[in-house]
């Protein structure tokens, strides 16, 4: 004769199976001030990310204006620190160069190089502009022939030197120079006028080659 065995209720499917039965008529209730709550908590989550989503939105088409506008610096580069054995020439748009993310050319050390950008500053209005060089070894700007900042001797990016020149409108001769003894390597020129915000990455429109 077949044994018959008695089924076994499981104590938390059972806890589970009667706060699902209390918990639906409460839903169910409350379901369209459940879905306002809901859509609040997206509002705030989004408002709380939105300065951030912007600035990098702002970044992004400024970094794509940089490269596709026309314009920019004539950088010549060079194998050696004295600006002799020139290897390659070509345009740059900024003066904000990191060359251990971005090599020369093929068989050129970015660990031991000249460069010399040169073109054209345009300046908007007449006024005093200020300047600010960081680089990694060592850096000067002339404009139109005449030293503005000298980082020539320091080879620390921190704490960078500063420059003034009072300027008129238009296109002023810009050289800048660059030498580094011992990677890694690094530039950046900054300045700030009348019109021109602070802490501002020279860049184009305010540079060209001729």
């Amino acid at each position: 004769m077949a044994r018959k065995f008695k089924r076994k209720e499981c104590p938390m499917f059972t806890f589970m199976m009667q706060l699902n039965l209390k918990a639906k008529p409460f839903f169910e209730r409350h379901a369209k001030a459940l879905s306002w709550v809901f859509a609040l908590f997206l509002l705030l989550s989004a408002i709380k990310t939105a300065p951030f989503l912007i600035g990098t939105s702002i970044q992004i088409v400024q970094r794509v204006y940089v490269e596709l506008a026309p314009g920019g610096l004539v950088v010549q580069y060079y194998e050696d620190t004295e600006f002799k054995s020139l290897v390659r020439s070509r345009s740059e748009r900024a003066v904000d160069k990191r060359y251990y993310v971005d090599r020369i050319a093929r068989g050129v050390s970015t660990a031991h190089f000249g460069a010399v950008w040169e073109g054209y500053l345009v300046v908007p209005e007449d006024g005093e502009y200020g300047f600010f060089m960081q680089s990694m070894d060592g850096s000067r700007m002339y404009l139109n022939g005449e030293l503005i900042v000298d980082h020539w001797e320091s080879r620390n990016w921190a704490p960078g030197k500063h420059g003034r020149a009072d300027l008129e409108s238009g296109r002023q001769h810009i050289r800048i120079e660059h030498v580094v003894y011992e990677g890694p390597a690094a530039i950046r020129l900054r300045w700030v006028g009348p019109t021109i915000p602070p802490d501002t990455v020279l860049s184009v429109p305010h540079i060209v080659k001729e």
